[in-house]
């Protein structure tokens, strides 16, 4: 979890196919961290969920 709890459950979820140039997405979320704060990491795969676990 993140130190400052004002982030708490802010997150963002994108699906990106297979094979997909991802410089585009990579440069945007950089220029998050850049300028705005924001904090971002790549996850594993997995099936979409309604519910957490």
């Amino acid at each position: 979890m993140l130190p400052d709890t004002k982030y708490r459950d802010h997150f963002v979820a994108i699906d990106v196919p297979p094979g997909a140039d991802m410089s585009p997405l990579s440069t945007l979320l950089q220029r998050e961290v850049d300028e705005a704060g924001a904090f971002w990491e790549w996850a594993d795969a997995m099936p979409f969920s309604t519910t957490r676990s």
